[in-house]
């Protein structure tokens, strides 16, 4: 394994100082809109007084609870604390199992049934992911390892499969509605409505597909077995053979695109676990006479 220096990320300033301001912008928004109904003059006083002790206590919260987050990566592994003093929780970097691109900076390390999630809010992040794909480059061989232990390997998406779920029904709902609103409405009015009917109802189709599309994406697994690879997504599932596979290609979203016979792409979300390392073992099945 490749020795990592021991390197602390905190909470940047700039972003406690937004967050600064917004709890500021919160608590007079609060203020205003409270002394805005008819109250009497000493109540509207006694707001206005505890609004400034109210925005003190938010800052001495976050100051405690947020702005003392630090990550501390090192050689044996990486741990997040919630003040310099907290032993937090860590994960050595033979317990990390999955790397999961996030955003431009934004990632996630997951295993052993723990994680610790990089945001923009802490500084430092293009260096802290260069250190961490230093540190695990060994992860490759320990999924093929597996790969060759269980004949199978999987590929997750982050935590976001309850909320894939949670917008798959809001889509549904949302089309539910637009039809039962479109229907009552066409019943009890004049035809004359239709034009304007069929735009609204195009529209909520159009809204719902996207939807659809979007929730669909963040509920993907992919599965590789020694005879092909699996995509499984909320709305179906594709069983595509290595015979099939012609090469695996990046687009200009930073998804990776599975290229079939025939020109056919199946593209993966960019957030998924490991995508770096799926690219790899997708171009050695198809190549070699074994999927790993």
């Amino acid at each position: 394994m490749t020795a990592v220096d021991r390197m602390e990320l905190r909470i940047r300033a700039g972003s406690i100082l937004l967050e600064a301001l917004l709890a500021l912008i919160v608590v007079v928004s609060i203020t205003v809109g409270f002394s805005s109904y008819r109250q009497s003059p000493g109540e509207e006083r006694t707001a206005r007084r505890t609004a400034p002790w109210v925005y003190v206590a938010a800052l001495l919260f976050m100051s405690r609870r947020r702005w003392r987050q630090r990550i501390v990566i090192g050689p044996a592994g990486v741990r997040w604390r919630r003040s310099e003093n907290d032993e937090g929780r860590g994960l050595t970097w033979s317990e990390v199992e999955e790397f999961f691109i996030l955003g431009p900076e934004e990632f996630e390390l997951r295993g052993a049934g723990r994680s610790i999630l990089f945001t923009p809010s802490f500084g430092g992040l293009p260096e802290a992911r260069a250190q961490v794909s230093r540190a695990l480059g060994d992860l490759r061989h320990r999924l093929r390892d597996r790969a060759l232990r269980e004949g199978e390997l999987h590929f997750r998406m982050p935590a976001l499969r309850w909320k894939a779920h949670a917008l798959y029904l809001v889509a549904l709902l949302v089309l539910t509605g637009l039809s039962a609103a479109g229907v009552v409405h066409f019943l009890r009015r004049d035809a004359a409505d239709a034009p304007l009917l069929v735009l609204v109802v195009a529209f909520g189709v159009w809204l719902v597909w996207k939807l659809r599309r979007l929730a669909s994406g963040m509920g993907t697994i992919v599965t590789l077995y020694r005879d092909g690879i699996l995509v499984r997504r909320l709305d179906g599932s594709r069983k595509i053979g290595w015979s099939t596979v012609t090469a695996a290609e990046w687009n200009e979203k930073g998804e990776l695109e599975i290229v079939l016979e025939g020109g056919k792409r199946v593209p993966l979300p960019r957030q998924l676990g490991n995508l770096t390392l799926l690219e790899g073992f997708i171009d050695e099945a198809r190549t070699g006479p074994t999927s790993s």
